[in-house]
């Protein structure tokens, strides 16, 4: 079992087309790894009978020869609980709100199962996925791989258990302000945040103000595209995917690549290893051709304006919540509920204007670099005492929110819609694991990728044992 649960995805589709593994075999395997790491918290529910039906009929169709296979045949992934799944509850980690039975799959979970790959079952996440720590009323605590003690992350943080565990090679989260990322750099896997529009949502409830993108996470890079690219393109629904991709430019090295280095961004403190480790990763780049010159943004700022839009949304989705149902929900949403029915039309305009002098400010950046890079958070997983609303203590210093100090880096592309991607790029003394951070032009992803893969490469990080 720990044999197929430690494979690739690439690994896993070679050996299911070459029918040296069935693909039985495979979701039996992941099922077992799922059911012997439940202590951790990572699903909130399985689909076994469904996944072992779909392997059932993957097998018979190699058996038979059919052509014209689909490219993710066979391959399990799991899906965050805030995604549709045609005939799964989604439950959006609440108790409050009631279980939605869906008819209709997300585009992404359509589209994964288009191209073969197999639903093992839906991961967990905070309520209404409101935060950087997997805890919700419906599933209880995300346990990180790594320590007991420190969080998963969030708010995809049990698809990145998942992946990290071997639950299945690949995940299917969403990211609002860095939850694919935040959980990848927390677990020590890789984590994509796609493009607004590069991966669409037709049933996104707001389709212009969107800020939220569904994207995968996984051990690699490689399978990242593997799984990506059977997911990107556009929606006559989706407003912002009507557009023309730019040219595809192919990297085989980063020689020549002009980084904006990006240590703090208007953030008070850098942890010492968290700096050591991401510094080590951005010479690397140096080393191997790019072109890197320090750059200064300030991206902490944007909290306020970015908690504006969040919490107009909460307050929109629990407004019809009477006040028995609203004891159920998580103190943490409660107080975002709270501020959310205060804002003002005034607030959110100014909020929004916010949002496209941060856009403008990138798109400068980017007219004279290829990325930006910087560490993914300030500091290594955070434990899970720590109160989402208080201060960060960073170095022994006192910071300030949560969201300013610990994530910056991850919460502004989510403003400005450009694809950003975590991958691994060491560990602290104490063994906890930092993500490195790349973000990249609007649906530049193939270009985001390269560069990732060519250094995911280099750093040579070794994932967690299984």
């Amino acid at each position: 079992m720990n044999e197929i649960c430690r494979m690739s995805a690439v690994e896993l589709a070679q050996n299911i087309v070459r029918k040296e593994l069935r693909a039985i075999e495979v979701v039996d395997a992941m099922l077992a790894r799922i059911e012997e790491c439940s202590n951790v918290h990572a699903f909130v529910c399985t689909v076994a009978e469904q996944a072992r039906q779909a392997a059932k009929k993957v097998d018979q169709d190699l058996h038979s020869g059919q052509d014209g296979l689909p490219p993710l045949l066979g391959i399990p992934y799991s899906a965050k609980d805030v995604t549709n799944c045609a005939g799964v509850p989604t439950r959006y980690g609440s108790l409050a709100l009631p279980a939605f039975l869906p008819s209709e799959d997300n585009l992404a979970v359509s589209r994964a199962k288009v191209a073969g790959a197999i639903l093992l079952g839906k991961t967990a996440t905070p309520e209404l996925a409101h935060k950087a720590f997997t805890y919700s009323p419906l599933s209880g605590l995300t346990l990180n791989p790594f320590h007991p003690e420190v969080t998963s992350g969030g708010s995809s943080g049990g698809a990145a258990v998942a992946v990290a565990l071997g639950m299945g090679p690949i995940a299917l989260g969403t990211d609002g302000g860095g939850s694919v990322r935040i959980p990848a750099a927390c677990c020590g896997v890789v984590g994509l945040k796609p493009s607004i529009g590069s991966l669409p949502d037709h049933q996104a409830q707001d389709l212009f103000g969107v800020t939220a993108h569904a994207g995968p996470l996984a051990r690699s890079v490689a399978d990242i595209r593997f799984f990506y690219r059977e997911l990107e393109g556009g929606h006559i629904h989706d407003p912002y995917s009507q557009g023309r991709r730019p040219a595809l430019r192919e990297l085989h090295s980063l020689k020549g690549v002009r980084v904006a280095w990006l240590l703090k961004c208007g953030n008070k403190e850098v942890d010492t290893e968290v700096e050591r480790l991401s510094k080590a990763a951005v010479n690397t780049m140096q080393d191997l051709g790019a072109i890197v010159e320090v750059v200064e943004l300030d991206f902490a700022r944007l909290e306020p304006h970015f908690l504006v839009l969040m919490e107009s949304r909460v307050a929109r989705s629990l407004r019809a919540l009477d006040e028995k149902s609203l004891s159920k929900v998580d103190p943490s949403l409660l107080t975002h509920y709270d501020r959310g029915v205060s804002h003002t039309a005034m607030d959110y305009m100014d909020a929004l204007s916010e949002r496209a002098t941060a856009f403008r400010q990138v798109q400068d950046v980017f007219e004279r670099f290829d990325v930006i890079a910087s560490p993914t958070m300030s500091a290594p997983p955070l434990a899970h005492a720590q109160d989402p609303h208080g201060s960060v203590i960073i170095n022994g210093n006192e910071t300030g929110r949560v969201r300013a100090e610990w994530y910056p880096y991850t919460m502004a592309f989510n403003l400005t819609g450009h694809p950003a991607i975590s991958i691994p790029c060491g560990y602290t003394n104490s063994g906890l694991p930092v993500g490195f951070h790349l973000a990249a032009r609007w649906y530049d992803e193939a270009y985001l990728l390269d560069v990732a893969e060519i250094l995911e490469k280099e750093l040579a990080v070794p994932t967690l044992s299984m």
